[in-house]
């Protein structure tokens, strides 16, 4: 008889109570959730860091590119067309 009990105490030792299980699933799934509010993070601060990197690139071609040539003319619609503007039509 006292192997029985013997048996049923190893048994529980290997067991965790039922409230210790709770508690450790509990911080897996704090830990889950502070993983991705991390990644989370990390992606939406590298999403505005190449937003401000393509605005400010933007922003300095504009600076430094020539200004278009203004065309010479009434500003109608066929000034544009090649055969127009090269003088044979």
């Amino acid at each position: 008889m006292t192997l029985i009990v013997n048996n049923n105490r190893r048994r529980s030792h290997t067991a965790l109570p039922e409230a210790k299980q709770l508690r450790v699933r509990l911080h897996r799934v704090i830990d889950c959730h502070k993983a991705i509010a991390i990644l989370t993070l990390n992606a939406l601060l590298l999403c505005a860091g190449l937003e401000l990197a393509a605005r400010s690139t933007s922003n300095l071609k504009s600076l430094f590119s020539r200004p278009t040539e203004e065309l010479v003319g009434q500003g109608q619609p066929r000034e544009s067309l090649l055969l127009y503007i090269s003088g044979l039509g």
